[in-house]
């Protein structure tokens, strides 16, 4: 098939087919991906993003970007998108900045 079992990337972005079908985004349309609108850490750090009414959503967290383990941020697990702009939070502290 034309899109490889997934591990093609037909429109040339940064994902492959497999993984815009996850997303749930357009494997033919470079234009069409996840992306996160917002990061805002004030007393707490919310994500905003796009999301499908056809997907769950979970927030991750890591102290360790490379190669540290990631682990669920409190109930933040398997939330039903709206098809809209969803906000995720963290409620625990954010540490603070050296």
């Amino acid at each position: 098939d034309k899109f490889g079992g997934g591990t093609n990337n037909f429109d040339g972005d940064a994902m492959t087919d497999w993984e815009e079908y996850v997303a749930d985004t357009v494997p033919t349309n470079a234009a069409s991906g996840f992306e996160i609108l917002d990061v805002s850490v004030i007393n707490s750090c919310t994500l905003t993003f796009l999301s499908s009414a056809s997907r769950v959503y979970s927030l991750h967290a890591s102290d360790n970007l490379c190669g540290g383990v990631w682990s669920v941020v409190g109930e933040l697990t398997n939330q039903p998108g709206t098809g809209g702009v969803m906000n995720l939070t963290d409620t625990n502290d954010v540490p603070a900045r050296a």
